[in-house]
């Protein structure tokens, strides 16, 4: 992992919409810490060759016990939109 980004699981994923993934990341690291609505967020994406993609998202809610909830777009033209759209619970992922 690099410096700076925390480990953390899908723990849902569920479509609000055709269109719309929300997925809910939990930390253990984040545990007591409540982001504020709209509070920006990295997430690493990893790619087959190794490296990986960075990008940002707005944190829909969060609660104290280290989980925040994302909203993306699954346009599928992205490497955001392919994660959200395949990511499932028990999945890495850094943030």
């Amino acid at each position: 992992m690099l410096r700076g980004f925390e480990a953390g699981r899908i723990s849902a994923a569920r479509l609000l919409s055709s269109q719309i993934r929300n997925v809910t990341i939990a930390a253990e690291s984040l545990a007591g810490f409540v982001f504020e609505p709209g509070a920006v967020v990295t997430i690493r994406l990893p790619r087959h060759e190794g490296d990986a993609d960075e990008r940002h998202y707005s944190v829909w809610k969060s609660s104290a016990e280290g989980k925040f909830d994302l909203c993306v777009t699954l346009h599928g033209l992205g490497p955001g939109s392919r994660w959200a759209a395949r990511c499932a619970v028990g999945n890495p992922v850094e943030i």
